[in-house]
């Protein structure tokens, strides 16, 4: 009877951590990872609500850019495993309006394994044609201990009609100097990879990681 028993119990185990091991793939494969560094979803809708200077959606009365539009914009999340900062999250470029000024602004969440002296972001944006607009950088000279560091950047749209048909954009990070002073450089087959899908004509050369 001892030997039946143990026999059992060790079935009734190995089904139960199988059930386990079925529960985590599941919950690994909705999960939104960053697969081979690149992490790739909506970033909302293409219509730009008008804003009020405290940033107060404006409904009554207000032009909205692209209303009756059910579009979603494109962003992808590059993360460079040489780069010792990665995105925690999915992020690219929102659109804002206020009065007849429109702006680009990006919320910014990463994470930093490396003490940094110095750190620039990228965004590449596309229009809904599938063509490169523009290329925008940001650089920021300030001690980054290792940890989560946040931060917001904005700039300020040439015209209303390039909002207008912005679609999609590729964020990562270009380049970092580290407080031992190395310069670590992004790889720009990554970029180049990803901004194909969007711009078939794409080239690396067309862009540069120079301030």
């Amino acid at each position: 009877m001892g030997a039946i028993m143990k026999g059992v119990l060790g079935a009734l185990l190995f089904l139960v951590g199988m059930r386990v091991s079925l529960v985590a793939l599941l919950v690994l494969i909705a999960s939104p990872v960053l697969a081979q560094g690149v992490l790739r979803g909506p970033g909302g809708p293409v219509t730009t609500v008008p804003t009020t200077a405290g940033g107060v959606p404006q409904t009554a009365g207000a032009f909205t850019l692209n209303n009756g539009s059910t579009l979603q914009r494109q962003w992808v999340t590059i993360n460079d495993p040489a780069i010792p900062a990665t995105f925690s999250r999915l992020t690219g470029a929102t659109t804002r309006s206020q009065g007849n000024s429109y702006t680009y602004f990006a919320d910014i969440d990463f994470q930093v394994t490396a003490p940094l002296a110095a750190i620039q972001f990228n965004w590449i944006l596309f229009d809904l044609w599938g063509r490169t607009m523009q290329v925008q950088t940001f650089t920021q000279v300030k001690d980054y201990p290792i940890g989560t560091q946040t931060f917001g950047f904005s700039w300020i749209a040439s015209e209303a009609r390039d909002v207008q048909r912005y679609f999609a954009s590729i964020t990562y990070i270009a380049r970092v100097r580290t407080m031992d002073g190395k310069v670590i450089e992004v790889n720009q087959a990554l970029v180049e990879a990803e901004a194909l899908k969007l711009d078939a004509g794409f080239k690396t050369r067309n862009i540069s990681i120079q301030p």
